[in-house]
Formats: C-alpha cells, structure tokens, sequence
C-alpha cells in the first residue's frame, strides 16, 4: 500500500470537502423549492384567514400536512393553519414554539408560525405584508 504525500492528502481532502458541499447545496435548493410552493399555500392561507381558514385553503393545507416529502415543521405548520379558529390554541402555541426555536426551521416557516403566534382573528397590517413578500 501505497502512502500518499501532505500535499497530496489535502489536495484530496479538499476536492472531497468540496464534492460534498456542492451535494449539500443541491439538496437544500431541492428542498427549498419544495418548501416553496407549500410556504406559498400557507402564506396565502393566512393572508385571506378572518377568523378561520377557508374551504379551498383548508384543502390545500391538508395536502400539505399529508406530503411525507415535506419537513415536519411544514407538515405540522399546515395542520396547525387549519385547525386555526380566531387564535392558536394553547396546544398549538407549544408547537409552534418548538417549530420556532428549532433551529433547523427554514426562515420562512419560522416567519410563518411566528405569524401565527401572533394572530387575533386576521393578520395584522405589517404580518399581512410579510406573507406577501414570501409569497413572491
């Protein structure tokens, strides 16, 4: 067997280091534009909620609490946005805050159940304006 030289060993360490980031990024951009398109039903879901999610939403949202594809926060994020009724319950709120302080929530589910954390009925004016901005 054969022992390669220092130079050689980082020269390898290095393309491997790098093959594998560029793995990494693939599937975080493969999951964030799978996370897209559900953040985007969320969004859209919250920013026509008056008390409650509409029937279509309602729809939508089960679709996504049903993709095993999607992450748990996201699943749980559309479960919890349909069972909205004015505020979350006090249930809810515990996983809303766990989905928060998980550190691996993309930012925008964070924004989103940080939203929710909030809500009274209906968005308000300045949230209603961030689900906008996630949803272009």
């Amino acid at each position: 067997m054969r022992v390669m030289n220092g130079k050689k060993l980082i020269f390898v360490a290095l393309v491997s280091a790098v093959l594998l980031l560029g793995l990494c990024s693939t599937v975080t951009a493969s999951a964030s534009n799978h996370d897209g398109k559900q953040v985007h039903d969320m969004a859209n879901a919250l920013l026509h909620m008056n008390h409650h999610p509409t029937s279509a939403d309602k729809e939508h949202l089960a679709a996504i609490a049903n993709d095993s594809s999607a992450s748990a926060q996201v699943r749980e994020v559309a479960r919890i946005i349909m069972g909205l009724s004015h505020k979350a319950s006090g249930g809810d709120r515990n996983k809303l805050q766990a989905i928060i302080d998980d550190s691996s929530t993309s930012e925008h589910v964070r924004t989103i159940a940080n939203i929710i954390m909030n809500l009274n009925h209906k968005p308000s004016s300045a949230d209603k304006e961030r689900l906008r901005t996630m949803m272009n």
